[in-house]
């Protein structure tokens, strides 16, 4: 195995009081310990020169709005996870790093959904992303150009975390 690619995420939007104790094991589950268990799964077959990344959010550095701390608190635990690992999986010549989209035009957060219009006036750009964008943010860091590169948090926003 080359390249592993954590990509698996759900969100319940509410206060923590709103949420059930189901549905913050279930954000919880996907979250963390399903990129935990992923790829701790990987790491014995990932070769000299792997990578691994994640994808995570902007939520994982900000909380713009209630009704995702939840979310926001799942995310940034892959700050911590990316970053030990890097440690851990250097000498093995393994990269470990985390890209954190913002609003990207998807079906779970369309560019026309009911939020839309209000993420988009927190954005620089104005816009919301690509999954063409961030696409190409994850095969940078899977290609050689990106073969120093361990570790690291990379944003793609539109300026929403400026």
């Amino acid at each position: 195995m080359d390249i592993l690619i954590n990509n698996a995420g759900t969100i319940r939007h509410g206060t923590i009081t709103d949420l059930s104790p189901d549905d913050i094991s279930d954000v919880l589950h996907v979250n963390v310990r399903g990129t935990v268990l992923t790829t701790r799964a990987a790491i014995p077959h990932l070769t000299n020169g792997g990578r691994i990344i994640t994808i995570g959010s902007t939520h994982g550095d900000r909380v713009p709005f209630p009704g995702v701390t939840l979310y926001a608190l799942t995310k940034s635990a892959h700050h911590s996870f990316t970053r030990g690992l890097a440690r851990e999986l250097g000498p093995a010549d393994i990269t470990v790093n985390l890209v954190q989209p913002g609003p990207i035009d998807t079906a779970l957060n369309p560019a026309d959904g009911d939020d839309a219009d209000y993420l988009r006036s927190l954005v620089p750009l104005g816009r919301y992303g690509t999954t063409d964008e961030v696409a190409a943010v994850v095969a940078f860091l899977a290609g050689p150009a990106a073969s120093y590169m361990t570790g690291s948090i990379i944003t793609i926003d539109g300026g929403l975390n400026a």
